[in-house]
């Protein structure tokens, strides 16, 4: 016959609750021997006692034997992440509901989903399946993915191809150069270059995947002030010039004019950008799928530039 185990003991009082309501000693030590264990009535009193207090389960005396039932239901959450070679297995367990993700390292991986009738039945499961993957050789790993919930939420982006980002930046430091037909004071035109210094906001736009590394460098540092920024496109969304100064070709400064018309696209002398000062990325995809990230619904570094970041590493 098998030997008793607190967690044999655990299970057969769990089976006869969710089937009867309540259980007894001598009720789990005979579904016990019919399982082929050897029970004493002794040894099982002393784990139910023990289950008692780490469960919390109720109880009262009806004459000769202890009457269980379960207290009120966990409402605690168990999460495990393992590998085995190329392969991953995560299992999260909580609301009465277990979740499987399980694929090749690198990758989102398959989900699949199981009801129970209670988080404690769920979350007692979940621990089975966890020890039956370590049995066959998984071990503990650090998950290098999004986190689980926002892997659910964005689960129909994580797959899909990156073509093109644009991100649009506010409170931009900027000292810009419009080559530029200048109006002088007696009326005549020059041509030339205008330097303005400004605040302003602009949305950039990179093309995916020639301009992957150029965007990854400017996502990667939270903290980092970028001073040098490589892109595909950009537009002015707004601005506030601080100061206009008009050159000729010759690079003299000329010191009284009326007015410009640019002649030609601008370019930076300067730059200073904060991705603090992201307020929107826009990506779209292989499909003709799209999606808009605001800082005005997300926090910006729990999941708006997390999220970017992950989608990006999908541009190939």
């Amino acid at each position: 016959m098998k030997n008793l185990t607190k967690d044999v003991v655990k299970e057969a009082a769990e089976h006869l609750i969710e089937a009867f309501g309540t259980t007894t000693t001598l009720d789990v030590k005979n579904r016990l021997r019919q399982l082929g264990f050897q029970a004493f009535q002794a040894e099982v009193s002393n784990f139910m006692d023990t289950l008692t207090s780490e469960e919390q389960w109720h109880f009262n005396h009806n004459g000769r034997y202890r009457v269980y039932r379960f207290g009120p239901d966990s409402n605690d959450t168990f999460h495990k992440y393992l590998e085995q070679g190329q392969h991953f297995w995560e299992i999260l367990a909580s609301n009465k509901e277990q979740i499987i993700n399980e694929g090749l390292v690198g990758t989102t991986g398959q989900m699949t989903t199981n009801k129970f009738p209670t988080n404690r039945k769920s979350i007692a499961q979940s621990k089975k399946a966890h020890q039956a993957k370590l049995d066959q050789g998984y071990s503990e790993a650090v998950d290098q993915r999004l986190p689980f919930n926002l892997r659910q939420k964005y689960a129909q982006y994580l797959d899909q191809k990156p073509l093109k980002y644009t991100i649009g930046f506010f409170d931009v430091q900027a000292s810009e150069k419009l080559t530029a037909e200048i109006t002088l004071e007696n009326n005549q035109k020059a041509n030339g270059y205008i330097v303005q210094s400004k605040n302003a906001g602009y949305d950039f736009t990179w093309e995916l995947p020639q301009s992957k590394e150029k965007l990854a460098s400017i996502l990667k540092n939270n903290a980092a002030v970028i001073r040098e920024l490589q892109y595909d496109h950009k537009q002015l969304t707004g601005e506030k010039v601080a100061e206009t100064k008009a050159y000729t070709q010759q690079e003299e400064q000329i010191n009284e004019f009326q007015h410009f018309t640019p002649t030609n696209s601008s370019s930076f002398l300067d730059i200073e950008i904060q991705l603090e000062k992201v307020y929107k990325i826009d990506i779209w995809f292989e499909g003709g799928n799209q999606i808009s990230l605001s800082k005005f619904d997300l926090d910006i570094h729990q999941e708006l530039l997390p999220v970017a970041r992950q989608i990006l590493m999908q541009a190939g």
